[in-house]
């Protein structure tokens, strides 16, 4: 993982995360990047209607970051 964010400070790539489950306080090592949602709930910890409402937010602000950057994400 550190020769991806040397990569990605180097070209100056956004880089957002998601927390899928509780670290169980191991560092986190993107932990000075932003995340993708309020990590005070690890994703499966949410319940079922919740966590589709939180997915479907984390899409549409991934859009919108995608649309502000003149591009898409390209495929591969």
């Amino acid at each position: 993982m550190a020769y991806s964010l040397q990569m990605a400070e180097k070209y100056s790539v956004k880089i957002r995360w998601l927390l899928l489950s509780d670290l169980s306080g191991q560092s986190n090592p993107l932990a000075s990047f932003q995340a993708c949602h309020n990590i005070q709930a690890p994703l499966n910890q949410l319940p079922p209607a919740q966590l589709v409402l939180q997915l479907a937010s984390i899409g549409q602000d991934l859009s919108r970051l995608i649309d502000r950057s003149g591009g898409a994400p390209s495929a591969g």
